[in-house]
Formats: structure tokens, C-alpha cells, sequence
């Protein structure tokens, strides 16, 4: 695996685990007790890291597909090979954990929107209580069929079909944020469409990484993605407009982490400064207006690239020596954390359901459950379907 492969696992390792740490403070009572503002600026970025995840996903399929370009037929067969398997135990884990905690009976109906998964937060097909991560496998199986079936023609980019998308999704964002109620179905196919701009931010990415970015301009961007996170712009979770702005900042630190090591410096563009501080200071201005935050959490938000720039000019050395010892076991943790995400929850729950189990026991059984889950997923089922099928 080569450094940039390196970079961008490293990232969806930590983004796994950031989802992770989020949960565990939302469902574990003993913990649940220390949420307020200031330990959500350490502990509450599951719904970012799912961003993160979309951005990285456009990334990972652009690189993929230039390094090994695949028909139609080939690329979907090897998106549900990968997806399906581990979703589908996972699935039936959590039909198991429903019935035993929440005593749901059984629904066939209820079980294949989630299996498939067509279920996401806005919809009448609703989520297991005990897995709800489940929405964002709705996205990305959509991202993917999307792009298979209508951006890839023999072998090689449909660039037109990739621009349709492009508008499609940009007036998605638009109908989302209007104050209208539209049909079930209607709304269910406008946040498809709306945050899958959001991951061909991703796509685009790659093929625009020809512009420079500094490590610090990388370090502006990733440091200013949690005031993006915490805007209230259309008060709505999932809301298109701050994950989309959220995207783009994110561009400079993304390009960072692919760029190629012999790219000169004379092809430095200062577009992607230029579009990095107005988006900014129109951040920072409105978090400043933000009755939600006490005037502290928000000084911690807006300062924090500031303070990080400042401690990278001085500390900037350490910074990539403490990051060269760890990128190659968080890239090992991201080959898996697919796995990690998609099962950690239903394990949390089960064990938060048993309310006779302390919660020093409590944790590392939670912690040591997830990780043989992913092990027998990752290490069994995973290779038994890739066997199976790959050699047919």
C-alpha cells in the first residue's frame, strides 16, 4: 500500500472511530452524563465523520477506477460483493437485537428496506432503533448504482452523465431547504441527490489535484471543518447546504493528502485560498450569532485553525513525526472500518441493555465484541464471499 492509499485509509480509520466515540457517548448512560458543548467538541462528530466517508468514498472510486477501469456490470459486482455480505449479518444481528431489547416483532418488510438499505432518517421506511447507521449505506448504495450504471461506458468516464449529476444535485439542495412538504418518495430521492454532491466534491478532487496545497493551507482547512459542522443554517441534521460548504473547505486538506510528491511549487493557485477564507469569515460571522453556543464554544470553534496554524509553525516537525509512527496502524484500522462502522452500534446496545453489567465490564466488553465481530467479518465472511464469487 502506498503513502497516498496510506493517507486516505489513515482518515477513514479515524473517521470510523470518531463515529465510534460519538456513540458510545450518546448510549452508554455513564458516559452520556458528561455530553454538553464543550465535550462535544471532542466526543459529537458521528454525523461529520459520515461526511467525511462520502468525500473519501468519491476520492477512493475516482483513484480506483483511473488505476483499474472497470465495465458497468464489473464495478456494481464488486460494490455489492463488498457492501452486501457484511451489511447483511449485520442486519440480521440487529433484527436479533430488536426483538431481545425493544421486543419488535418481526417485520420481512422492515428487514429488506434495511437490508437493501432504502432506509433513511427523512422516510417513512424507518431505521432499527438499534442501528441506525444503516441511512448512510441508503447514500452511498445510490452514489454507486448512480455511477455504474450511467457515469461509465465502456471502460471509460461518461463526463456528460457526471455533469447531469452535478445539476441534478445542485438543485436538489435547493428543493431541500425550501419550506415545502413534498411526497415521501419526492423528498426520499432530493437528499439523494442533495448530498450526493457532496461525494462528487470527492470525485472532482482527484481530477483537479493538479492544484497545490500547502501543509498549511491542509491544516486551515481540516481545522476549520468543525465550525462548518456546528452552523445552523437550515436547522435541519442532514441539512445539504452545510455539508456541502463543509465539503468544499475540506478540498484543500484532501488535495494535501493525494498530492503527488513531485509536483512543484510553481503550480501554487491561490483559488483554493481565496475560496477557503471566504467561506471562513462567512462561517465564523454567523457561529458568532448563534444564541445555541455560550460565547467560549464558539471563540473554540472560529480560533482553532488559528491556534492549530500557529502550533504547527512551531511544532510542525513533531506534528509529522508523531503522524509518520501512526498513519500505518490507522491505515491497517481503516481497511476495516466498514466493519467497525456498521456493527459497533447494535453491539453497544445490546450490552447497554443488560443493566445488571458495571460499567467497567460494560465497556471492554463492548470494545473486545467489536473488535471479534470485525474479525470474523472482515477475516471470514468477507474472504468466503470474495472466494465464492470472484471464482465463478
Amino acid at each position: 500500500m502506498n503513502t497516498k492509499n496510506n493517507n486516505l485509509e489513515a482518515m477513514r480509520a479515524l473517521a470510523a472511530i470518531a463515529v465510534f466515540i460519538c456513540h458510545l457517548f450518546s448510549l452508554v448512560p455513564e458516559m452520556a452524563r458528561y455530553k454538553n458543548h464543550f465535550t462535544n467538541l471532542f466526543t459529537n462528530w458521528g454525523t461529520e465523520s459520515v461526511i467525511v466517508f462520502f468525500i473519501l468514498s468519491g476520492i477512493v472510486i475516482h483513484l480506483s477506477f483511473e488505476n483499474r477501469p472497470k465495465t458497468k456490470i464489473e464495478f456494481i459486482k464488486n460494490r455489492v460483493l463488498r457492501l452486501y455480505p457484511i451489511l447483511i449479518c449485520c442486519v440480521i444481528l440487529t433484527a436479533l437485537i430488536e426483538k431481545i431489547i425493544f421486543k419488535t416483532p418481526f417485520s420481512l418488510m422492515h428487514f429488506i428496506a434495511n437490508a437493501l438499505p432504502i432506509a433513511t432518517l427523512d422516510t417513512s421506511i424507518t431505521l432499527y432503533q438499534s442501528n441506525p447507521v444503516i441511512w448512510s449505506l441508503s447514500f452511498e448504495v445510490f452514489f454507486y448504482l448512480y455511477f455504474g450504471l450511467f457515469c461509465i461506458r465502456n471502460k471509460k468516464l461518461n463526463n456528460n452523465m457526471l455533469y447531469l449529476w452535478a445539476i441534478l444535485g445542485l438543485i436538489c439542495i435547493y428543493l431541500n431547504v425550501q419550506p415545502y412538504v413534498y411526497p415521501k418518495v419526492l423528498t426520499h430521492f432530493f437528499i439523494l441527490f442533495a448530498l450526493s454532491f457532496i461525494w462528487l466534491i470527492g470525485f472532482y478532487i482527484v481530477k483537479f489535484r493538479q492544484l497545490y496545497s500547502s501543509s498549511h493551507l491542509a491544516i486551515l482547512s481540516l481545522f476549520s471543518l468543525p465550525l462548518l459542522s456546528r452552523l445552523h443554517l437550515f436547522f435541519d441534521h442532514l441539512d445539504p447546504v452545510k455539508y456541502t460548504l463543509f465539503a468544499i473547505v475540506s478540498w484543500p486538506f484532501f488535495l494535501y493528502l493525494i498530492r503527488k510528491k513531485e509536483q512543484p511549487v510553481e503550480t501554487k493557485n491561490n483559488l483554493l485560498l481565496w475560496v477557503y477564507a471566504i467561506i471562513f469569515l462567512g462561517s465564523a460571522i454567523t457561529l458568532s450569532y448563534d444564541k445555541q453556543y455560550s460565547p467560549f464554544i464558539k471563540a473554540c470553534y472560529i480560533f482553532l485553525p488559528i491556534f492549530m496554524l500557529i502550533m504547527f509553525n512551531f511544532f510542525g516537525k513533531l506534528f509529522k513525526y508523531i503522524y509518520s509512527k501512526i498513519i500505518k496502524p490507522l491505515a491497517h484500522i481503516g481497511k476495516f472500518s466498514y466493519s467497525l462502522y456498521l456493527v459497533h452500534y447494535p453491539i453497544i446496545v445490546l450490552f447497554v441493555g443488560i443493566p445488571t453489567i458495571s460499567f467497567a465490564i460494560k465497556l471492554p466488553l463492548i470494545l473486545i465484541s467489536t473488535g471479534i465481530a470485525i474479525y470474523l467479518f472482515e477475516f471470514k465472511l468477507q474472504p468466503y464471499f470474495n472466494r465464492l464469487f470472484k471464482s465463478n
